[in-house]
């Protein structure tokens, strides 16, 4: 890669692509046991919704990151640098969309449960717009790869909504 900038921004994706990677092992893990809290604060809050809610936390200086140094990556033309970016970013969205889902999908086999709430939806909301403008930036830092870059944040985007909306209680209310 010829830009220091264009690096970082692949190593801060690579960076999310493992936490998110990460978070997900304990959202496979989820079970009727231990679905019961998952507020961060509550000191006898099961050890696996208390890492997923920090672990979406932590998520947001991790998306930050990657937003400032895509900022500031000079454009990138078309070719191996400009793919390897968008592999990153791919990676990154399909390791984000298989957390969200995972989620989405124990909100409703525990729905009697306060899995569902603000722990999980309010850092997704912030989330939500910063991804939004990560490919924003990047799509625009690489415009060879702008239609792949626009599909795949808007796929994720409407992974994050449902999942936003599950753990607000709006698709069971």
């Amino acid at each position: 890669m010829s830009g220091a900038k264009s690096a970082q921004v692949v190593g801060d994706m690579n960076a999310t692509t493992a936490k998110l990677t990460s978070i997900r092992t304990y959202a496979d893990k989820i079970n009727e046991d231990n679905a019961a809290s998952i507020s961060p604060e509550d000191p006898y809050a099961p050890l696996v919704p208390k890492k997923i809610s920090l672990g979406l936390h932590d998520l947001n200086p991790l998306i930050s990151t990657s937003l400032e140094h895509a900022g500031g990556m000079q454009e990138v033309p078309a070719g191996p640098e400009g793919e390897t970016i968008y592999e990153a970013f791919r990676d990154y969205v399909k390791a984000y969309r298989d957390l969200l889902e995972i989620l989405t999908a124990r909100v409703t086999e525990f729905s009697t449960f306060p899995i569902v709430g603000s722990h999980i939806a309010n850092p997704l909301r912030s989330q939500d717009s910063m991804n939004v403008a990560l490919w924003l930036t990047i799509k625009g830092k690489v415009p060879s790869k702008s239609t792949d870059f626009e599909n795949q944040g808007e796929s994720l985007r409407d992974t994050m909504e449902e999942a936003i909306e599950a753990h607000s209680g709006e698709l069971y209310s």
